[in-house]
């Protein structure tokens, strides 16, 4: 997903895009190759998802969330954060069949951390720490 207008404003030439998206990509596949060893992906379609995220700042990754399960034909996407920006909440809603919301700021200047009163980053180990959880809690729910 590009956001276009950030792009425009910024005078990036393509490329420029092209190996800040290089470098995307490549984290994009360390992550997914560390974090499928721990919890493989799950079989979507024709089914609901759920999609949660901490906040939407400008959309576009939550975008790239939508357009791969709908690659993988979900039958219906709700999205849940508790913020968004004005501009991200317009960007994802026509996206998806149901956008919840609580605070929706509609202000020039916007950090989904300033919501929260305390705010760090995951790194790798804490996303294994919760997948791993998240899986033992899922295994001891179907014995």
């Amino acid at each position: 997903m590009l956001n276009e207008p950030l792009v425009k404003r910024l005078h990036l030439t393509e490329p420029e895009i092209e190996g800040h998206a290089d470098e995307v990509r490549h984290e994009i596949i360390r992550r997914s190759m560390l974090y499928r060893k721990k919890l493989p992906p799950t079989a979507v379609k024709g089914k609901s998802a759920i999609v949660i995220d901490d906040g939407l700042a400008s959309g576009y990754t939550m975008l790239a969330a939508v357009k791969s399960l709908r690659h993988r034909k979900v039958a219906e996407i709700t999205v849940a954060v508790p913020v968004a920006s004005g501009s991200a909440y317009d960007l994802v809603l026509p996206q998806v069949d149901h956008l919840i919301c609580l605070i929706v700021a509609r202000t020039s200047l916007f950090a989904v951390a300033s919501f929260y009163q305390h705010w760090h980053d995951l790194n790798d180990q804490d996303v294994i720490n919760l997948l791993e959880s998240w899986h033992r809690r899922s295994l001891a729910l179907t014995r």
